[in-house]
């Protein structure tokens, strides 16, 4: 699948950058989501009396990713108190395991499963809405274990079905039907010739 493109200002396009999906749930409002970045855990191993040093790599980093959910309307605000309890990482009931996220900045990156930390609430502006922050980290399964008991066991996402509207299937988030633009718009006109 194809990252969808995000300046198509009002197009399905741009709305895929709008939206975000956590588990099988739709969050609500306008969803700016950003990721810290991806990396790897690089030591550096200096020899006492020689020039250089060697790099010993320890795996990837996990990233940080935040979500901000922006509520502008009161609908926004009736479907978050739905979620909010199913996916508060404190709250009894609350999400306790890693989660599918789809949205184009993390998806691109490589992130699909994370990991939520904390939620915290912005106060309303008249101007702005009502804010919610989603700290999260990215999840990795834990690694296999080689020897003794745990050999057989592996951890996977999960993702709970708590959705409390119709989800639809990310690739439907993106332009359908196809309104070509640009280059596309003339190899159409140049086809029917």
């Amino acid at each position: 699948m194809t990252t969808p493109y995000w300046t198509e200002a009002g197009g399905d396009e741009s709305s895929a950058w709008n939206t975000c999906i956590l588990g099988d749930a739709w969050l609500p409002g306008i969803c700016t989501v950003s990721v810290d970045g991806v990396g790897r855990d690089v030591d550096k191993k200096k020899t006492k009396g020689k020039d250089g040093f060697a790099l010993q790599d320890n795996g990837a980093t996990g990233a940080k990713i935040t979500i901000e959910v922006v509520l502008l309307s009161q609908d926004d605000w009736t479907i978050w108190q739905q979620i909010l309890p199913k996916i508060h990482p404190v709250k009894a009931g609350g999400v306790k395991t890693p989660l599918e996220i789809q949205h184009p900045e993390p998806n691109v990156l490589g992130i699909r499963s994370i990991y939520i930390k904390n939620i915290r609430g912005v106060p309303p502006t008249a101007k702005g809405g009502k804010r919610y922050v989603i700290d999260c980290e990215e999840w990795f399964p834990q690694p296999k274990d080689t020897k003794g008991a745990g050999a057989d066991s592996k951890a996977k996402a999960v993702t709970p079905n708590y959705n409390t509207a119709q989800v639809l299937p990310f690739h439907e988030l993106v332009s359908q039907p196809f309104a070509p633009t640009g280059a596309d718009a003339l190899d159409q006109v140049y086809s029917k010739l």
